[in-house]
């Protein structure tokens, strides 16, 4: 009887430690959870730089509308307004059209340049998650 309580013993001291060891199939299961919560984030933070993205490309097209409103706007403000002052001053009424549609033409293309300019492929793409996509996988071939 000695022996097999003793038996019983050992048996009952090795099992809490097989349970606290995990097997490969746990490890495995374990892995792909972290990978799944992994994707999960990486998601996450794409959806986040795309909403970034196009809120930034809604207020660069505002911008090039705003551009363009404004040329608009000109247009018929100084067509009025500057070349009648001009040729109160003297200028000939050809000149005094060529002088208000020059500086129409500056302002309103000069608001069209800067609105395109910000609109360029490098601050649309998703840098930042590129970044960490390229971060996990250098992680992930390391072990």
């Amino acid at each position: 009887m000695a022996a097999s309580s003793a038996s019983v013993e050992v048996v009952s001291r090795r099992r809490p430690a097989r349970a606290r060891d995990k097997g490969v199939v746990d490890l495995a299961g374990d892995v792909l959870k972290e990978i799944g919560v992994l994707i999960q984030t990486e998601l996450q933070l794409l959806r986040a730089e795309i909403s970034e993205k196009l809120t930034f490309t809604a207020w660069s097209a505002a911008l090039i509308g705003a551009g363009a409103l404004l040329l608009m706007a000109t247009i018929v403000l100084l067509l009025q307004a500057a070349i009648a002052g001009l040729v109160a001053y003297g200028f000939s009424w050809p000149v005094a059209i060529l002088i208000v549609a020059a500086v129409t033409l500056l302002v309103g293309a000069g608001l069209i340049w800067f609105g395109i300019n910000r609109l360029s492929l490098d601050r649309l793409a998703p840098s930042k998650t590129i970044d960490q996509l390229q971060k996990d996988s250098t992680i992930a071939t390391m072990r």
